[in-house]
């Protein structure tokens, strides 16, 4: 599993003489979930800032996405 567990797990389903209906899926892992959620108001403050030397804007923005779902995740854990 990774890191901060699953966002939006799918269970598997069984018809009713105990076959798989439809298979199990992990789903997006919670840290995207937190990523993507974290992306609107960093695409905004993104948008009027300096680029910073050797990265293009999207990494900027993406990385800067990861790095507030990482400290989301370890919040959530205290």
């Amino acid at each position: 599993m990774s890191i901060g567990g699953a966002a939006f797990p799918v269970p598997e389903v069984l018809d009713g003489h105990g076959q798989v209906k439809s298979a199990s899926e992990a789903g997006m892992t919670l840290r995207d979930y937190f990523a993507a959620a974290a992306l609107p108001p960093l695409i905004a403050k993104a948008a009027g800032s300096a680029q910073q030397p050797g990265k293009s804007w999207f990494d900027v923005v993406a990385e800067s996405a990861y790095a507030h779902a990482d400290a989301m995740i370890k919040a959530r854990g205290q």
